[in-house]
């Protein structure tokens, strides 16, 4: 795999690694070494396919990014709806966890 196109392969890898965390996609970015344009592309796919759930949060603050994306392995040993709602939960869990501790530390001026 070259450094300019992260594959599809790599990134459900690096999700199913990661097992019951889930991931924001600039930390799948820069794991894989791969650009998010290109990671979110691949992220897109996996969810679509449902071997990932990929979930757009919006930033709830004007120093934080419009939107921000977390996404989670699909278990595929478990049947389709829990596994599906258990990845779900990693990602809102994920970012609520960021958020509490963006909010504890981040001080506007």
């Amino acid at each position: 795999m070259s450094r300019s196109e992260t594959s599809r392969a790599a990134v459900a890898e690096f999700l199913r690694s990661r097992s019951e965390q889930a991931c924001f996609l600039s930390e799948v970015a820069a794991a894989l070494g791969g650009r998010e344009v290109e990671v979110e592309t691949r992220l897109r796919e996996l969810h679509n396919e449902g071997e990932a759930w990929l979930e757009e949060f919006v930033g709830p603050d004007p120093h934080l990014p419009a939107r921000i994306l977390v996404a989670s392995a699909i278990d595929p040993k478990l049947p389709r709806g829990p596994a599906r709602d258990a990845a779900r939960t990693r990602t809102h869990r994920a970012f609520d966890a960021w958020f509490r501790e963006f909010l504890m530390t981040h001080r506007c001026v």
